[in-house]
């Protein structure tokens, strides 16, 4: 038996072992018809590609009004609210007259959208976070006015008219250079000084609305205490500016939850090459199972809603179980909230 020495808690991997390993993959993508010439969804899809091709350019063929449809509602379902002091928002914007908005941020117009994306090349169907936050609050007030800051420096020349404006949102986020697949983070501070941008916008107007778009936790207690809300969410493709626009100005209720423990900083974790994710006399111990260290920023499926929700009457319906084995459950859901 071939053995490279690999030492695990099951003892020493042999080639016998990965032999079991590569049968169970193997035969799982046989059964699933994987390597079928004939495989009837294959051929469905393809017939499908051809026919959008026939309809429409090449270079959006894939871009049909449902699957669009599914991207927005992604979009409106991935922002997590991570604060809305005194319930800001929603927002309560005039139907009509004198509205001022300011964005603040270089990434409000970038469209990155993820290391594992297609290249999008129809520049029209792109709406990035300014656009979707505009569209958004000129569907609620078509007089609204808006100045557009894409710097993520902000100075004094700056503070007239940001003081000045009803609403100022300040977007921020980073693109793959700042982490990757085979790039880890040496830390959770927001890139290129941005939460030196949210901190001082937010001091200028109390009005202000924090937006993160990022691959995952970043620190905010540096500038949480200075803006009225905090949302988030991680690279949202095509139509990223839907989600924020549309909980911004109340047409969408915010539902997303962190999937990550976010801690205050990388100070309360232990080394990012420390794989140990139990606390032994090593390490404190990592994810929201592990971890017993200090308080948490947010703990992992934090976030919030406009309103509050009351769950009752459930019944499980042990009658209708099929061949595959599935059961019809039932609850009452109640709004309790004011929203």
């Amino acid at each position: 038996m071939v053995s490279a020495g690999v030492e695990t808690d099951k003892g020493l991997f042999t080639e016998n072992t990965m032999d079991i390993s590569l049968h169970r993959l193997l035969t799982a993508r046989i059964s699933t018809g994987e390597f079928d010439d004939d495989l009837a969804l294959t051929k469905a899809a393809n017939d499908r590609i051809a026919a959008q091709q026939a309809a429409t350019s090449s270079a959006v063929y894939n871009q049909t009004p449902e699957r669009l449809a599914i991207v927005d509602q992604v979009n409106n379902e991935g922002v997590v609210m991570l604060q809305n002091k005194d319930n800001f928002l929603p927002l309560s914007i005039p139907a009509s007259g004198d509205y001022k908005v300011v964005i603040v941020g270089a990434w409000q117009t970038n469209m990155y959208l993820g290391l594992y994306s297609a290249n999008e090349t129809n520049k029209e169907n792109q709406i990035n976070i300014q656009k979707g936050i505009t569209d958004a609050i000129k569907a609620v007030n078509p007089d609204a006015t808006f100045t557009y800051i894409t710097s993520d420096s902000v100075n004094d020349s700056n503070q007239e008219v940001i003081a000045a404006a009803d609403l100022c949102v300040v977007v921020g986020g980073a693109n793959n250079q700042y982490s990757a697949e085979d790039r880890d983070r040496n830390s959770i501070a927001m890139n290129n000084n941005q939460a030196a941008m949210f901190s001082q916008v937010g001091k200028w107007n109390p009005n202000t609305v924090a937006v993160m778009e990022y691959c995952g936790p970043v620190e905010t207690y540096t500038f949480k205490d200075d803006v009225k809300a905090i949302l988030w969410s991680s690279f949202g493709g095509l139509h990223k500016g839907v989600g924020f626009g549309n909980i911004i100005t109340g047409k969408v209720n915010p539902s997303g939850r962190l999937t990550a423990t976010w801690f205050r900083s990388t100070a309360d974790l232990p080394d990012k090459l420390n794989y140990d994710l139990y606390q032994s006399d090593k390490v404190a111990g990592r994810t929201y199972m592990y971890y017993t260290g200090d308080a948490v920023e947010y703990p992992f499926g934090y976030g919030l809603s406009f309103t509050s929700f009351e769950y009752s009457n459930l019944k499980i319906d042990k009658t209708t179980y099929d061949a595959n084995d599935t059961v019809k459950v039932t609850f009452d859901v109640k709004n309790t909230g004011s929203v």
